[in-house]
């Protein structure tokens, strides 16, 4: 006879759901949308001319969606940082930038909770795995089907990382001695 769930494993059953439901904003990822085909490359993305002049890139994914009806390919990719300053450097420099006659728009990525961890399973593919393996800090923003987080909120928190940055004035300070 199957023995009936106790009010606790029900509401830790209820928990698990919700959580994997979230989207948390990873900081050090950024989210670019519509590359322009000639540059949705990794290796141009990643050179000194184009991205990887505002930090260190750990890793490039970049997608491609073809539009039924017109037969067009879109781009976009997600880029990761080695740290948050780079990726909300990186998005305050590119906002509205133009690229081949397109105003590029970039945003802070998102992740999820990894299904394993969060049924507190090993996960088989933890050294690649894209989701969360540990519970993010409160200071971490959450986005779940009640919150939405607009563009400006992105280009807001990118501000707030800056600012908040001992990087600043030394990155500052280095470009001024490179114009001189």
């Amino acid at each position: 006879m199957k023995k009936k769930p106790t009010h606790f494993e029900f509401l830790k059953k209820e928990k698990v759901d919700y959580l994997s439901r979230l989207r948390i904003i990873k900081k050090n990822l950024i989210h670019i949308d519509d590359i322009p085909e000639g540059i949705a490359r990794i290796d141009l993305l990643e050179s000194e001319p184009y991205l990887g002049q505002y930090g260190k890139i750990t890793k490039i994914i970049i997608i491609y969606k073809v539009n039924q009806e017109n037969n067009q390919v879109k781009y976009s990719a997600y880029i990761t940082f080695s740290n948050e300053f780079e990726a909300a450097l990186t998005i305050l420099c590119l906002d509205s930038l133009l690229v081949e006659g397109r105003a590029i728009r970039t945003f802070f990525g998102t992740t999820k909770y990894c299904d394993y961890f969060l049924n507190k399973k090993i996960c088989p593919n933890l050294d690649k795995c894209s989701f969360l393996h540990q519970f993010t800090n409160d200071n971490n923003i959450i986005i779940d089907s009640n919150n939405s987080f607009s563009y400006q909120d992105h280009l807001n928190l990118a501000k707030k990382i800056f600012d908040a940055s001992n990087l600043k004035a030394k990155y500052l300070s280095e470009k001024i001695i490179q114009l001189k």
